[in-house]
Order: C-alpha cells, then structure tokens, then sequence
C-alpha cells in the first residue's frame, strides 16, 4: 500500500465545504491502493515536524517543476510514501522549501491555498486512473 500525507496550512473555514468536499470525493476514489492522510498546521513552523520520515516530500509552490500528469503519475507510483506540503495564504516560507526533497508546480499562475487541494487531489486520482487504465485522463 502506497502512503500520502497531505499537509496543509490552515483549515477550511465556514462557506468552504465545497472546496473541503470535492477534495475528499477525489481522494476517497483512490481506494484501497492508497492510504491518504491530510493534516492541518497553524503555521510553516509546524510543517518539520508533522513530516514522515522516510517519506518522499515535496512542497507546492508557483516556483516549483511543472510536470505532464503522466509524469506525475510516474511520480507517485515510483515512490511508497509521500508528504505533499501545501501553504497558507502567504505561501510556504524558505525552511519549508529547503527541506523538500521536490519544489512541484500545479500551474505557472497561483491558487489559493483551498483551490490547490482540489487540484492535487484531482491529479493524485488522475495518476490513479492513469495507472489502472480507468479511461478517467480521456
């Protein structure tokens, strides 16, 4: 079984359950391939130590590499666990960046923070499907 860890920078607020649902409907087609956790931290100063060890880390940010959704799909199923990290609305600080082993990209323009979930839980299934031969990716 493949581990992902989500964490993110601050919580949904009231308004946004359907930017925090669409999220959970993507991951929860991952099905049993995958164990996907997503935790919150108040801040970057939490991140460190909410990382797994052993994991593969890679932080979201608008500087990052930008990959085909068959690359990433390569990606996650080259490593057994991974640790995406996602930033508030100020973006991840420098000590977050330094200890990713990936600096990722979902796009050359920005996103807040809640949209980015979806999207990573979009490409997360997409890699999935891509994978499996589920015809999602058509």
């Amino acid at each position: 079984m493949r581990r992902i860890s989500i964490i993110h920078i601050g919580a949904f607020k009231a308004g946004e359950r359907a930017y925090r649902d669409l999220a959970d409907e993507y991951l929860k087609r991952l099905g049993s391939e995958f164990k996907v956790s997503q935790t919150e931290a108040k801040s970057c100063r939490e991140v460190p130590a909410r990382l797994s060890p052993g994991a593969y880390k890679i932080a979201l940010c608008v500087e990052g590499k930008r990959l085909s959704s068959g690359e990433f799909a390569g990606l996650i199923y080259d490593k057994p666990a991974l640790d995406f990290i996602i930033g508030g609305p100020d973006g991840l600080d420098g000590a977050v960046k330094s200890c990713a082993d990936l600096l990722f990209s979902l796009s050359e323009m920005t996103f807040n923070h809640r949209l980015a979930r979806v999207m990573l839980a979009e490409q997360l299934y997409r890699a999935y499907a891509i994978k499996n031969g589920l015809g999602y990716n058509r």
